[in-house]
């Protein structure tokens, strides 16, 4: 029987090269009564074709997380989210983090996982 954990351990391609994966986030705000303001953002990334597909869940995720970042930094710069809201998006940022660190941690091959972990740990103690 197949079950998530073993999937998400598949390598999806055999070939040598690269893939790119591709991001994006959109938050529509109210600017006003009756207007609102969309906000897109896209980023992509170029990774080695061999890898497993959580390891590709978890760049993706890592990415997604950033543009979420990204927008919500963004918006509070320029007032258009308060302080108030801005901590709580940032919460369930490091929240969404602490999950896939967790997950990570189970699936992944060890020496790939740490590798991944320290990275992700300098980010998050900078």
């Amino acid at each position: 029987m197949t079950t998530l954990d073993s999937l998400l351990r598949a390598t999806l391609s055999n070939t040598e090269g690269t893939t790119e994966i591709k991001v994006s986030f959109r938050k529509t705000i109210q600017t006003r009564p009756y207007e609102s303001e969309t906000i897109d953002i896209d980023s992509s990334l170029l990774v080695d074709n061999n890898i497993t597909s959580m390891e590709r869940m978890l760049i993706t995720s890592i990415l997604q997380l950033e543009l979420e970042y990204t927008v919500y930094s963004m918006l509070a710069l320029q007032g258009k989210m308060s302080t108030e809201e801005f901590n709580k998006e940032k919460v369930s940022i490091e929240n969404a983090i602490d999950s896939l660190k967790t997950k990570a941690s189970t699936v992944l091959d060890p020496e790939l996982y740490k590798g991944i972990l320290e990275r992700l740990e300098v980010v998050i103690n900078d």
